[in-house]
C-alpha cells in the first residue's frame, strides 16, 4: 500500500500541476458573499478535464469489457499505472469517471481490473482520488 502511494503521490502532483497551467477552463465557486462566479476557490483544487490516455491493446481490451458492465460512472482512462500477473492479469488505471446528477460532476478514480485467461474482464477495486486528501 505504501508503495502505491508512493507512486501515486508524483502522479497526482502532476496532475495538479498540468490543471494549475490550463488556460481558459474556469469554474464557478463560491465567494465570501455567498455569490458564486467565474474562478477557482483559494485553497482549492480545480479538477482537470485530460484527454484519454492511449493504453496497451491488451489493457484497452480487458478496460473496454470491465467498463460496459460499470454504470456508476463513464469511466476514461487518464493514466496506465501499473500490472500485476495473477491467474490472468490485474490492471491499475487512473480514470476520470463523469457521473450524471452528482457534485462535483467529474472525480478521479483508481480502478483496478482483473482480466482472466478466457479473456473475460471486470471491475474488482474502485477507490477515490481526492486531491483534499493531499492538503498539507
Amino acid at each position: 500500500m505504501k508503495k502505491i502511494c508512493v507512486l501515486l503521490l508524483p502522479l497526482i502532483m502532476l496532475l495538479s500541476f498540468s490543471s494549475c497551467n490550463a488556460s481558459g477552463q474556469a469554474t464557478e465557486s463560491a465567494q465570501p458573499d455567498g455569490e458564486g462566479s467565474k474562478g477557482a476557490v483559494t485553497g482549492g483544487w480545480e479538477i482537470a478535464d485530460n484527454e484519454a490516455a492511449d493504453l496497451p491493446e491488451d489493457v484497452r481490451n480487458a478496460f473496454d469489457k470491465a467498463a460496459e458492465k460499470y454504470t456508476d460512472a463513464e469511466l476514461k482512462p487518464v493514466a496506465y499505472i501499473a500490472s500485476q500477473v495473477v491467474a490472468g492479469m490485474n490492471y491499475m488505471i487512473l480514470c476520470e469517471a463523469e457521473t450524471a446528477g452528482q457534485e462535483p460532476p467529474i472525480s478521479y478514480q483508481m480502478v483496478i481490473i482483473y482480466a482472466d485467461l478466457e479473456g473475460n474482464a471486470e471491475i474488482t477495486h474502485i477507490t477515490n482520488v481526492d486531491p483534499a486528501d493531499f492538503n498539507q
